[in-house]
């Protein structure tokens, strides 16, 4: 008998010690251990080794329950099947615009026409009073008489006298006159290529004035820079020949015949 109590309290005291989430379902014994199970909420699989008892899982939101926690298993969950009574909500229908929201682009839009009709109408109107009118559709009150600056309108009458304002010119030819056409010019006005060929063995500053000069030698009296603007005129040389004539204009040089 004290031998049976020895190995008893031996036994009990070698007993499985609980943990603080599990309980007892079998107490010790002289020949069983300590049975105990994880509390309810918890659980522990058998085929592993829990130190401690994990707490059961909960179902989302979407799914549903198929199987409750056990002290061995966890809670099983699967997705919830969608119910025939419940249905897709309908897209919101779309708000119909406002009164307010139509006529505002209206009211912008016609304001952006109406500037540019009346712009277009200033326009006309401007480009009406400058432009001359003809006699054929204008009276003569509406005419518009526009100056004309053109120093080759008349001809050029010395002030210096007619040699010495002619002199004066020959700088305005070396300055104005397009020397691709040199040869060409002075072969127009009748000045011989062997002068030409002479001038051009000399400094080349001086080749304009000399065959001027020449040609006004050959020419005496009848020397005159009408003559020589229009020789350019005939090459198609109208620029030079009005930078010329305004520049001898300008300097004091020449008159036009009907300037006092």
């Amino acid at each position: 008998m004290i031998c049976h109590t020895l190995i008893r309290h031996v036994f009990i005291s070698l007993a499985s010690s609980l943990s603080s989430d599990e309980i007892v379902t079998d107490s010790c014994s002289t020949t069983t251990d300590t049975r105990c199970q994880c509390k309810s909420g918890t659980f522990c699989v058998p085929d592993q080794a829990c130190e401690v008892c994990k707490r059961c899982a909960r179902c989302k939101p979407g799914e549903e329950e198929v199987k409750k926690c056990t002290p061995f298993s966890n809670t099983e969950c699967r997705k919830r099947d969608p119910s025939p009574t419940e249905k897709t909500p309908a897209p919101p229908s779309p708000t119909p615009a406002s009164s307010a929201d139509i006529v505002t682009p209206v009211c912008i839009s016609l304001a952006i026409l109406f500037i540019i009709i009346a712009l277009a109408v200033w326009w006309l109107k401007r480009r009406s009073c400058e432009t001359p009118c003809l006699k054929s559709h204008c009276d003569s009150s509406e005419i518009v008489k526009i100056p004309i600056d053109d120093p080759l309108q008349q001809r050029l009458v010395p002030l210096l006298g007619s040699e010495k304002s002619l002199k004066k010119s020959f700088d305005l030819f070396d300055e104005y006159l397009d020397v691709r056409i040199h040869n060409k010019f002075f072969r127009m006005i009748g000045v011989s290529d062997n002068h030409i060929r002479i001038s051009e063995n000399g400094a080349p500053v001086d080749k304009v004035y000399e065959l001027l000069k020449n040609w006004m030698q050959r020419q005496g009296l009848k020397a005159d820079i009408n003559v020589l603007l229009e020789a350019l005129l005939s090459m198609d040389q109208r620029r030079s020949a009005e930078s010329i004539a305004s520049a001898a204009l300008r300097r004091g040089y020449y008159r036009h015949a009907d300037t006092p």
